[in-house]
Parts: structure tokens; C-alpha cells; sequence
């Protein structure tokens, strides 16, 4: 009970996140209001996994010299068609 009147009588030394109930959330919560940059979030991405959903997403292309993007809309033409190296089936 003395606890209980104790944070009571404190609670302006606490912060209320009605709206959160993930770490995700709460770390998304911290980047939106400024109070840590991507910076000090970046090592804990897993930058294999988001790149991969990335490319396959914005139809990103492997080719022997590097990684290609479609940077505006290219008519179909049945003499050039693009293949992509990675399998798709990794994203179904």
C-alpha cells in the first residue's frame, strides 16, 4: 500500500504510453518524436532481410555490373524483355 501512495503521489516522474505495446512501437514512438535518430537505430536492422524486401518491391534488377532500378515506365517491346536473377518464390 505505501507503494502505491508513493507513485501516486508521483506520477510526474513517470511517461504513459497509452498507445504502445510493442518494442517496435515504442522504438518507432522515440524516432517520430526526435528523441533518437536513425542513426542510433541502424544496427539493429536487419539489413540483409530490408534490402532484399526493398529491391523486390521498387523491382530492383541484379546484373553482373550492379543493381538497376526502372527509373520511368518503359512500353513493353516483345524484342527486350528483363529477367530477374533473384527468385521470386522467396517473397510468396
Amino acid at each position: 500500500m505505501k507503494d502505491a501512495i508513493k507513485y501516486g503521489n508521483n506520477l510526474d516522474c513517470f511517461e504513459y504510453f497509452n498507445n504502445i505495446s510493442t518494442n517496435e512501437e515504442y522504438i518507432q514512438e522515440l524516432i517520430n518524436r526526435k528523441e533518437i535518430s536513425l542513426e542510433d537505430v541502424v544496427d539493429y536492422i536487419d539489413m540483409k532481410e530490408m534490402g532484399k524486401a526493398y529491391i523486390y518491391e521498387n523491382d530492383g534488377v541484379f546484373t553482373e555490373q550492379g543493381l538497376i532500378f526502372e527509373t520511368r515506365f518503359i512500353e513493353e517491346n516483345t524484342q527486350n524483355t528483363i529477367y530477374k536473377k533473384e527468385e521470386e518464390e522467396e517473397f510468396e
